[in-house]
């Protein structure tokens, strides 16, 4: 099981739900579970519109935006590369997932009309470098 939900849109693709934290990706390709990670499998749910305010954002960085600072990175469709699921404050990053089933948000932000929901799956552990940050 997870944490779902969450309150509002994150700023800089981040949704904060709950304790559970979701950020778009920033690694090459999602990645196949990894059945050496306990947690690989579970399902977490969060807002369909903060993947798709992370899609927005990443489909309008500025080219060499990672290449300008060492602290910024490239953001990835969250669709097609996953997300990093972190947890606590401050935010430890400690999973990577794959996007499983979408409902898109409701109208008028959406045509489609949906529930605006994503169910995401545990994929793998992140290694302990990746895992904590301050925000």
């Amino acid at each position: 099981g997870g944490k779902g939900g969450g309150k509002g849109g994150g700023k800089g693709g981040v949704e904060a739900a709950g304790s559970v934290v979701v950020v778009a990706a920033h690694a090459a390709e999602a990645p196949p579970v990894d059945e050496r990670c306990v947690e690989a499998g579970a399902v977490i749910s969060t807002c369909a519109h903060v993947l798709d305010d992370i899609r927005q954002h990443a489909a309008h960085a500025p080219a060499g935006a990672a290449a300008a600072s060492p602290r910024r990175s490239t953001l990835l469709d969250p669709y097609d590369h996953g997300v990093a699921i972190g947890l606590g404050s401050p935010v430890e990053w400690r999973y990577m997932a794959v996007v499983r089933r979408v409902s898109p948000p409701p109208a008028p932000r959406d045509e489609r009309n949906g529930l605006d929901l994503v169910l995401l799956e545990v994929a793998v552990q992140l290694p302990p470098s990746s895992s904590s940050t301050s925000s």
